[in-house]
């Protein structure tokens, strides 16, 4: 999956420092470097340089996803490296994947704390939710394989659930 440095410009997949450290995986740190990941970038007008920081915020490893620039350019536009760099971004992720839950029951009450075990469950301001046949409830994200719910009280033709 590509790499974007923080401002937005597209890293190169592989590239060699003057040292002759090669880096195999668009963003690299030699040498212990504090200030983080590294990479050259495909077009050193969009960075300002031919170099630039990998976004950690950004990393598709990291996160599951993969975030691109998009820019809205005049038909007439030859290239990107004319406009300004990017300022907007849209992020592809993993689909969630539910693989089980336990408790696997409880009570008619409901109240029953839920774990839902799979892969690929986002980090993310926006909250995520789980959804009991019709009853929508709040998630707790507790890391990129689980997450929690509370279970609502059976109504009517959704015991079972």
């Amino acid at each position: 999956v590509p790499r974007m440095s923080s401002a937005g410009c597209a890293c190169r997949r592989t590239w060699s420092l003057p040292n002759g450290s090669r880096c195999d995986e668009y963003c690299c740190n030699f040498g212990a470097d504090p200030g983080g990941l590294g990479c050259y970038v495909e077009d050193s007008q969009c960075e300002g340089a031919a170099w630039g920081r990998c976004d950690g915020a950004r990393d598709p490893v990291a996160t599951g996803a993969e975030t691109v620039c998009v820019r809205v350019l005049p038909a007439s536009a030859r290239s990107i490296v004319e406009f300004e760099p990017c300022q907007h971004t849209f992020s592809y992720v993993l689909t969630p994947h539910a693989d089980a839950a336990s408790p696997a029951f409880g009570p008619i009450d409901g109240g029953t704390n839920v774990t839902v075990h799979g892969r690929h469950f986002p980090q993310t301001r926006l909250g995520l939710l789980c959804r009991f046949h019709t009853y929508i409830s709040p998630a707790r994200w507790l890391s990129r394989n689980a997450v929690a719910c509370l279970s609502p009280a059976a109504r009517g033709d959704d015991a079972g659930v």
